[in-house]
């Protein structure tokens, strides 16, 4: 039966490739963490970033890292949809498939804020730059 590999592919591509491991599994392959924010649609991602506003999530944890990348992917794109599906698929999805490919479970939330804030500051889109 194909339901399963299609579904487990759309998930995948969806960015819900973490809620195909239990929740008691820790920990989980980091890719899966960075593959939410890699492939959310940008409006789901800007109804997290005004939901967690004012939140505080505990520093070092993926809640924290994802959410800190996600409001650095938002101002930069200018909240733009076009934008922010632009630097999801240049500089967030070569970071997931690098950690798919090499199974980096032991990546830690604070390295992903370091790695994932550079590719979104170093990319042209990038306004602030001189």
């Amino acid at each position: 039966m194909e339901d399963g590999p299609v579904r487990e592919a759309e998930a995948l591509l969806a960015g819900g490739a973490r809620h195909g491991y239990p929740l008691t599994q820790v920990p989980v392959p980091a890719w899966t963490e960075v593959n939410w924010l890699a492939h959310a649609d940008p409006a789901l991602i800007g109804q997290r970033v005004r939901y967690e506003s004012g939140l505080h999530r505990p520093q070092g944890t993926w809640a924290w890292a994802t959410g800190l990348v996600a409001r650095e992917l938002l101002d930069l794109a200018a909240w733009r949809p076009e934008l922010v599906v632009q630097l999801q698929r240049e500089c967030l999805v070569p970071i997931e498939l690098w950690l798919l490919e090499r199974d980096h479970h032991g990546l830690a939330p604070d390295q992903f804020v370091s790695v994932g804030i550079e590719r979104l500051r170093s990319h042209p889109r990038d306004r602030r730059t001189p």
